[in-house]
């Protein structure tokens, strides 16, 4: 399975997630890819 289809998150992506989330965010790509069918919008309560 390559990572090669999975996008790329910006600096600002990646902040703004891991002060969302702290400790419980996964950056790594290629988690992202085998996990990636498993999203769906952000609850109003975690949003800015």
């Amino acid at each position: 399975m390559t990572t090669k289809n999975v996008p790329e998150l910006s600096e600002v992506q990646k902040t703004e997630l891991s002060e969302l989330f702290g400790e419980c965010v996964n950056l790594d790509k290629r988690e992202r890819r085998y996990y990636n069918h498993d999203i769906g919008a952000l609850p109003r309560l975690s949003r800015k």
